[in-house]
């Protein structure tokens, strides 16, 4: 949750995640991005900046880095 919007991970068929937020107040939420693995409740989460411009997320693969995406206004 952000000052703004709420920030979600959709599992999407052929085993990718898009990476989506809905504006408060809104009723469609925007893509902002589109992972290459599928996402699993269990072992991803999401950690907003408090301006809501990055977004942190954690994803089980054989290998991880890091990763940051910068989220459209």
């Amino acid at each position: 949750m952000g000052p703004d919007r709420v920030c979600f991970l959709d599992g999407g068929a052929g085993g990718r995640t898009r990476l989506e937020f809905l504006p408060l107040g809104a009723e469609v939420p925007v893509r902002a991005g589109v992972f290459a693995f599928r996402a699993s409740c269990a072992e991803s989460s999401l950690a907003l900046s408090p301006d809501g411009r990055e977004l942190l997320y954690v994803a089980a693969e054989e290998s991880a880095d890091i990763m940051m995406a910068d989220l459209p206004r």
